[in-house]
């Protein structure tokens, strides 16, 4: 989600796309999209858009993402058909509040401090642009708009008869599987080497943190990191497909959320991504805000 939000963005800059919602959506290089490639997370696209120009190559991708965005599901399935389905989609598996997957799949929600990660007037906050916007930067416990989430692949309570389990040595099973969900350290404490006799495959510790205002129709993600991200630095490869959790997009962790308790759910009006650490990223809006006056 963040990755099609800042990407977007990028491609509407700079260039005006019309698209037929039934054409077929291919990345402005030499080049079609390889769908084959496509199954993993949509962070493997970057793979696909070698380009000298760092500019050009992100401004190609939003331009591919908004074709997703504006064409049909067929179409858009076409090129990117992310769970390999048979009659190809580009649409989520997942709908609705997910409760039950979420609980499947081992993903835990953790104690978040409202006041602390929910006041979004702080310096390191975004209260001036959603003051400019006339929407609510105060959570709910302080009379505001915002409730704030950690949803984590890991349980923070966990523990045992030796104590607390840290998330290195926590195991979960699925549908006759046990997954791994962070890896597991060289020195293998008697638990750890009870529990890797179950393991079939590995998971890992990744999380979505992020507010949510329905009032004022607003989405803040405020740290992400997939469990392909979180795997790949903390197993030190590159994961499988098969290895990770089936339900692990944060865009339908936070839209599973965003559906919860909302009297009004199609009036998402905003989406903000707040800390963002990715410096290619930065490199690239801090170019354009500066090549604009800012």
């Amino acid at each position: 989600m963040v990755a099609t939000a800042i990407l977007a963005m990028l491609h509407l800059v700079y260039t005006k796309l019309t698209v037929a919602r039934d054409s077929t959506c291919k990345v402005n290089i030499n080049t079609d999209i390889n769908t084959s490639l496509l199954s993993q997370d949509l962070s493997e696209l970057s793979l696909l858009l070698e380009s000298p120009n760092p500019l050009r190559k992100y401004v190609d991708k939003g331009g591919f993402l908004r074709c997703l965005l504006d064409a049909t599901d067929a179409a858009a399935g076409r090129a990117w058909n992310p769970f390999a389905r048979t009659l190809a989609s580009a649409r989520s598996p997942w709908t609705g509040t997910l409760e039950n997957k979420l609980r499947k799949w081992y993903w835990k929600s953790s104690l978040y401090d409202q006041e602390e990660h929910c006041y979004f007037g702080s310096a390191s906050g975004i209260g001036v642009a959603l003051e400019s916007l006339g929407l609510n930067k105060y959570p709910k416990v302080r009379g505001g708009h915002n409730t704030c989430y950690a949803i984590e692949h890991y349980d923070e309570d966990e523990c045992d008869s030796e104590g607390e389990v840290p998330p290195e040595e926590q195991y979960y099973k699925e549908e006759g599987k046990s997954y791994r969900v962070c890896i597991v350290t060289a020195i293998a404490t008697p638990r750890m080497r009870a529990m890797s006799e179950l393991m079939t495959e590995k998971a890992t510790g990744g999380y979505d943190r992020f507010g949510v205002n329905t009032i004022g129709g607003v989405i803040v993600a405020k740290n992400l990191e997939s469990p392909f991200v979180a795997a790949e630095s903390l197993w030190k490869n590159t994961p499988k497909l098969h290895e990770l959790p089936e339900f692990r997009h944060g865009s339908d962790i936070l839209l599973a959320y965003w559906l919860r308790d909302n009297p009004t759910p199609r009036q998402l009006r905003y989406y903000f991504a707040n800390n963002i650490m990715n410096e290619d990223t930065l490199s690239l809006l801090y170019s354009i805000l500066k090549s604009r006056g800012h």
